[in-house]
């Protein structure tokens, strides 16, 4: 294999290894699949979604992935503050949103329609991170 191979090969691991600090992850708490339409929607858009359907679960992805998840979407009906003042001993960096289908519980909770906005707004969208990322790319080859 001559030099470029291994150019390409180098440039292709380095754009995993960027995509995988810079694309967002997200991490959502929720039992019976009550935010699947979230879920659906934060995967179309770009992000990385992990899920977890239980506080056990949650605690296995935490201290398993190598990704840092900037945002915890959490169920309050399985005990989500209890289980983000857990998980943040792990990942003390991620910012935690509450999901409750009666947000009227708590000021602090948001319901499915909000919580998507809230997401994006805390976010940059992995469509700007392409960009710049491109942009970056063109910068270090010029």
């Amino acid at each position: 294999m001559n030099g470029n191979g291994n150019d390409i090969s180098t440039r292709t691991k380095m754009k995993r290894v960027d995509e995988q600090e810079t694309i967002p992850t997200v991490l959502v708490i929720a039992q019976d699949g009550l935010l699947q339409a979230l879920v659906r929607s934060l995967t179309l858009e770009g992000y990385v979604v992990l899920s977890a359907n239980n506080d056990v679960e949650a605690v296995g992805v935490v201290i398993s992935q190598s990704r840092p998840i900037r945002i915890l979407l959490a169920d309050v009906n399985i005990n989500g503050y209890r289980l983000a003042r857990a998980l943040k001993q792990y990942r003390p960096d991620m910012q935690t949103l509450f999901i409750g289908t009666h947000p009227q519980q708590s000021s602090d909770v948001l319901d499915l329609r909000t919580a998507l906005p809230r997401v994006r707004q805390l976010l940059k969208p992995v469509k700007e991170i392409a960009a710049d990322a491109h942009w970056k790319g063109l910068a270090a080859t010029a």
